[in-house]
């Protein structure tokens, strides 16, 4: 038998959807864009630092969180924006066997003069989650990069530094020029030619003297060098260390295993050919696959990497980067990847707004207690004004029967309708949804003919 819903019922449940929207509205404008992580830096697979002291190297696997949204404008596709796939970071310049490092902790920045672009600027847009860096990453050809109305200066290294902002979430603008090069400035230094030790690399020395044989110019050497690594295969997971009296795990990649992570192949490639005289140095930055023609640019965890810079006097400083790629695993459709990559990078510019002075969420929180405090108080008074009228229906007199009975008498022909009516609201039984609504019915054509 069907019941009617009492209104008391609906008055809860509308209550607290209501109650529900008000707490969010009060606080959806600020809690999201409060800071809830600690001081530490986010965990990401990028690094500014290439080490063989340990068996497993420190870069990313397959982590697909997103780090940074790269924007275009309609008109510039994605080979021209970034060029390669690359976005440099770090630049890394000092080997010493074990580890690269950066020759100087804050390098001079460039004079002025040398950022202007050869060919015309356009303007890339760039939010970026934490990293472990005060670098931006930016794509080759950048030329000015913006944070806010702040113009940042390049450095001679072709870094463009944000200082104390990275432990938070930055949002810049990067004008790229095509045939833009590196800082001409940034000329190579002793560093950049240093050799690698022939006690620890004997067999990767040979190896260099016999690529290097007939080569007619310095990019003939690159060039052979970048061949002969491309042969070889990418993988990922423990290398070895290059500590102990075992081999180096560079020439164990070269001549053993003939497979490794990028960090081996970007060193592999430096230090052939420093040993052929040509100057190198590792960027450590990330490297994507480029979409056809997605609007948004999705750099992932996954994406870290590190590739070798070459130094010819023809072409100045350029990127060597001879890893291949890894073969994907489980591959969705393009539109349907380009369609949440889109939709998350929206999510982050416009909903949480990369603000870098976003509140922590105890401020967050305390800000938002004068809106809970009106929110709730404006829950109360709708829901004393939800059940007033119940309430006001119980304490006002309502006609006996025989009264009832009486006022519809002179209006109604007595006999079965009436009889009815009695049944249906006096009798016994509780009649049903559609009992009482053809009984209604009637009743309505009853008075309507009534005289």
């Amino acid at each position: 038998m069907e019941k009617p819903v009492r209104l008391s019922f609906i008055a809860a449940i509308s209550g607290v959807a209501l109650l529900v929207f008000l707490i969010g509205l009060a606080i959806f404008p600020i809690l999201p864009r409060s800071n809830w992580r600690n001081q530490s830096v986010r965990e990401t697979g990028y690094t500014e630092t290439v080490s063989f002291r340990n068996a497993t190297l420190g870069w990313a696997g397959g982590n697909p969180r997103p780090v940074m949204w790269v924007f275009r404008p309609e008109n510039i596709s994605w080979p021209r924006a970034v060029p390669g796939g690359l976005l440099r970071a770090k630049i890394l310049e000092i080997f010493d066997g074990l580890d690269w490092r950066a020759a100087v902790k804050q390098p001079e920045p460039a004079p002025a003069a040398e950022f202007r672009a050869k060919e015309k600027l356009f303007t890339l847009q760039i939010f970026r989650e934490p990293l472990s860096t005060e670098v931006l990453p930016t794509p080759y050809g950048a030329a000015v990069v913006q944070v806010g109305s702040v113009p940042r200066r390049r450095y001679a290294s072709g870094e463009f530094i944000y200082p104390a902002q990275e432990k938070k979430s930055v949002e810049y603008e990067v004008a790229v020029g095509e045939g833009y090069g590196l800082p001409e400035a940034d000329e190579p230094r002793a560093v950049h030619f240093r050799r690698p030790d022939p006690k620890r690399f004997p067999r990767l020395i040979a190896l260099s003297k016999e690529l290097a044989r007939g080569a007619v110019s310095d990019q003939d050497k690159v060039d052979r060098v970048n061949q002969y690594l491309k042969g070889l295969n990418a993988t990922e997971g423990n290398v070895g260390s290059a500590l102990g009296g075992g081999p180096h795990p560079v020439e164990t990649f070269l001549f053993d295993t003939k497979a490794g992570h990028c960090e081996l192949f970007s060193t592999a490639a430096a230090l052939l050919l420093r040993e052929m005289g040509i100057a190198t140095r590792i960027a450590a930055g990330f490297r994507v696959l480029l979409p056809d023609e997605a609007k948004v640019l999705t750099i992932r965890t996954a994406h870290a990497h590190a590739w070798a810079e070459a130094y010819t006097p023809r072409r100045g400083w350029f990127p060597l980067d001879p890893t291949p790629r890894l073969t994907a695993g489980v591959v969705w459709p393009e539109f349907l990847s380009a369609t949440y990559d889109r939709i998350s990078a929206y999510w982050h510019r416009y909903i949480l707004g990369f603000e870098p002075d976003w509140p922590s969420a105890k401020e967050a929180a305390k800000a938002a207690l004068p809106r809970l405090a009106q929110a709730f108080g404006v829950f109360l008074l709708i829901l004393v004004a939800l059940n007033a009228r119940p309430a006001w229906r119980k304490l006002t007199r309502r006609p006996a029967p025989r009264e009832v009975l009486s006022q519809l008498q002179p209006k109604t022909p007595p006999g079965p309708l009436l009889a009815r009516y009695e049944e249906l609201r006096f009798g016994a039984r509780e009649p049903s949804l559609a009992e009482v609504r053809s009984f209604a019915r009637e009743l309505k054509e009853s008075l309507a003919k009534a005289p």
